[in-house]
Parts: C-alpha cells; sequence; structure tokens
C-alpha cells in the first residue's frame, strides 16, 4: 500500500531522523541539493506500469548517499561521497 506522506515530507524527515536534528535544522537544506518535487516525478513516473521496475535515484547529500527507489523506499547509506573523500597525505606537487 502506498505512502499517504509525500516523498517531498518524508526524503527530510528521513535525512533529519539519520542525522538526529529537526528537519528544518537540516544543513544544507535538502531543496539546495536536489529538486524534491522533481525527483518525486521521476521516482513516481513509472509506479503505474505493472512489470516495469522501479525507477531509482542516488545523490549525495552531505557526507551520506541516499537512493530513493520508486515513491515508497528510501535508503540513506553512510559513506564517504565523491566531494568528502580524505585527502591523501604527504602530497607533493613537482616544480
Amino acid at each position: 500500500m502506498p505512502s499517504e506522506t509525500p516523498l517531498s515530507v518524508r526524503l527530510p524527515q528521513e535525512l533529519a531522523t539519520h542525522q538526529g536534528v529537526d528537519p528544518t535544522e537540516l544543513t544544507p537544506p535538502v531543496g539546495d541539493v536536489i529538486d524534491i518535487e522533481a525527483l518525486e516525478r521521476t521516482v513516481s513516473a513509472a509506479a503505474g506500469d505493472h512489470g516495469t521496475p522501479p525507477t531509482t535515484v542516488t545523490f549525495e547529500y552531505d557526507t551520506l548517499t541516499v537512493t530513493v527507489e520508486g515513491s515508497e523506499q528510501i535508503d540513506i547509506a553512510v559513506e564517504p561521497t565523491a566531494t568528502h573523500r580524505p585527502r591523501p597525505q604527504n602530497l607533493r606537487v613537482a616544480d
């Protein structure tokens, strides 16, 4: 049974719960990272097609990797993102 709470509400709630803050305290605001309404339209587009696998969208939010599968499932993984990977130490630049 589909969730009655729209993805545009559930996604910030899930991220806030994961980070231990209120959704209004998320930094940066989720809407600054991804257009949630466009995400919702994208993952819901194939929802009515029987036999069609759900659309999956993965994006980086802060230091998290977020995967939205269809309009129902939100997975949040704590993984170093491409922009937050530790930098190599003792890096020397040739003159």
